[in-house]
């Protein structure tokens, strides 16, 4: 008597899920390579597979099959193409070691999925802050002076240059400039400017009586009288001739013990003159200016100016 014994396969129930696609199959299959083959499961080689391909199947296994995503990524103008099993952007960056700036920019959130041939654009950013020193140049001024020969200048004050702090702030991407501006710009130190006199006083030439330079001045008060006896009969107490010479010396009455007779000034607004005449009421700084006509002596009036000593 023969026993014929008769081995059936048994059915088994397992998942299969490929790329995020799951279905049940119920297969004879023993191994997984068997159920591949009868499912008819083409494998690129890139494959991330949970199990291996000849261990034998068991009812209810769940077979995970991922195929690698191709990505590409440009890291500051670097290309690189990548197979990558990440879910996410922030897996992938991970997995491939890219960490980034706090300013860096990249196209999509770390939390983004990933999926075939997305491109991944990451800009590298860098601000910068730059303090500089700047000069301020100062500034000369010119004052005019009466205590100075017009052929004089003197320098009242020395100038100073200020100084400015400007600080700029630049933004590379990827190590080129794409912005540049001054973010603060202040005064630190003021500049001091100079002080510059130039003088005004004419200066004596030979038609006047000879070269010469104004030396001491004295603050006087003027009064004005004019030729009583008429224009070039009237005589001072010198003995010279009344005259009032605008382009040349105009004699003036003055108290001796101040202006000895002889003496040669300037008064400001009246010109050159030379003390020459007298009176009792021409006492300590006082100057009586000599004129042709009446009218010229009532308009001058009375006066206080400048006389300078020419010497």
């Amino acid at each position: 008597m023969c026993l014929i014994t008769f081995v059936t396969a048994l059915n088994k129930e397992v998942s299969l899920n490929i790329d995020g696609n799951n279905k049940r199959i119920q297969t004879k299959a023993r191994t997984l390579g068997e159920l591949i083959k009868s499912e008819k499961v083409v494998l690129k080689g890139n494959e991330n597979i949970n199990i291996s391909l000849n261990k034998l199947l068991k009812n209810n296994d769940n077979i995970e099959i991922n195929s690698a995503c191709n990505v590409v990524i440009n890291v500051a103008g670097e290309i690189k193409n990548i197979e990558t099993f990440a879910d996410t952007i922030g897996e992938l960056l991970i997995a491939e070691k890219i960490t980034l700036g706090q300013e860096d920019v990249i196209n999509f959130s770390k939390e983004t999925k990933i999926s075939p041939g997305m491109n991944i654009d990451i800009q590298r950013v860098e601000t910068k802050y730059e303090t500089q020193i700047a000069s301020i140049d100062f500034e000369t001024v010119v004052e005019k002076s009466n205590e100075l020969t017009s052929d004089r200048k003197k320098v009242r004050q020395e100038g100073e240059n200020g100084e400015r702090q400007i600080t700029t702030k630049t933004v590379l991407v990827n190590g080129n400039q794409v912005l540049s501006e001054v973010t603060e710009d202040k005064i630190t130190k003021k500049p001091r400017k100079k002080v510059v006199l130039e003088g005004i006083r004419p200066i004596i030439t030979a038609s006047r009586g000879g070269e010469g330079h104004f030396g001491r001045r004295i603050a006087v008060k003027t009064t004005a009288y004019y030729a009583l006896n008429g224009v070039g009969k009237t005589y001072t107490a010198s003995g010279r001739k009344a005259v009032r010479d605008p382009n040349g010396y105009s004699t003036v009455a003055v108290d001796p013990t101040v202006f000895p007779f002889g003496t040669k000034m300037f008064i400001e607004g009246y010109g050159y003159a030379v003390a020459a005449d007298k009176g009792s009421a021409i006492k300590g700084n006082i100057i009586d200016v000599f004129f042709d006509t009446y009218q010229e002596a009532v308009r001058w009036g009375a006066r206080y100016v400048n006389a300078s000593v020419v010497e």
